[in-house]
């Protein structure tokens, strides 16, 4: 049985495989010939009810304030179900 020194000495190890294992769960989506943030905000790799809501979340205004730009990537730590 693991003491709790030992559980501790542990953490880092969990957090890194539990990272590792999200980024490989992520799905990749190819930006390589993307030249417009519309272009990704109404992309096939977002479902028809998040494009469709669009017109009220504004991500092209919302990428562009954090200056998002279309060859960068972006992960989202411990998401919910909200829109931020």
């Amino acid at each position: 049985m693991l003491k709790i020194n030992q559980i501790k000495q542990l953490r880092p190890i969990f957090i890194a495989a539990s990272i590792l294992a999200f980024l490989s769960a992520c799905k990749q989506v190819d930006n390589s010939s993307v030249t417009s943030i519309t272009v990704l905000a109404e992309g096939e790799h977002r479902s028809e009810v998040n494009r469709l809501r669009n017109r009220y979340r504004h991500p092209e205004q919302t990428l562009a304030f954090f200056d998002i730009q279309p060859s960068m990537s972006v992960i989202e730590i411990s998401p919910g179900g909200l829109w931020y």
